[in-house]
């Protein structure tokens, strides 16, 4: 598979223990090669690092937090040691399919150093039974339409649709470069403020 630019895949991890090992197995499953993934344990009080430990993998890097600084600040520990062109965020609760990158990836190299992408998300729930799917984040809860190959997203349908929770994959150094960091005084609308400065760049 022709390598089109290393992704640091970021993850923040804080008391994830029932979740992580999946998230992680799901990263490490990409069918493109051509990542890190930056694991930054928050001040996490569980198995979390047992887990994070028992993969024996030389894309991982593994930081610590000594206490609970919030995911903000576990994602800015990571960008700042992040050695890739493209950034992925995923959350240690969340699992990706292992054509993730290889079918977004290209997306970003076709298009400019100012672009980035995102896909939708099946949001699932707990049950005795293990995890049901719910449905369609973008088109179900947030009334997005979707097309069947790539659809423009800007701000103005982001705003209209409620503002979904994104996980964007994006060039990396122009996120560096423009100090687009998260934010963690704005917390809990650290993530929202993410969003509108990808937009303002796209």
């Amino acid at each position: 598979m022709e390598n089109l630019g290393l992704v640091s895949v970021i993850m923040p991890v804080f008391n994830s223990e029932k979740y992580l090992k999946g998230a992680i197995e799901s990263v490490l499953n990409q069918t493109y090669p051509y990542f890190e993934l930056i694991v930054v344990n928050d001040g996490s009080t569980d198995r979390s690092e047992e887990i994070i430990k028992s993969f024996k993998d030389e894309r991982i890097v593994y930081i610590k937090h000594e206490k609970n600084l919030g995911v903000a600040e576990a994602r800015n520990t990571a960008l700042k040691v992040a050695k890739g062109k493209w950034g992925a965020v995923i959350d240690a609760d969340d699992v990706w399919l292992k054509e993730r990158l290889e079918k977004l990836i290209p997306i970003l190299v076709e298009g400019s150093e100012r672009f980035f992408v995102e896909d939708d998300h099946i949001l699932c729930f707990d049950s005795p039974n293990g995890l049901k799917q719910w449905g369609s984040q973008l088109e179900l809860f947030n009334n997005i339409r979707l097309y069947e190959n790539i659809t423009e997203f800007d701000l103005i349908t982001f705003l209209q649709g409620g503002s979904p929770l994104l996980h964007p994959i994006f060039p990396l150094s122009a996120v560096i470069e423009k100090g687009i960091m998260q934010i963690q005084s704005l917390v809990p609308g650290e993530d929202l403020c993410f969003y509108f400065e990808l937009f303002y760049l796209a």
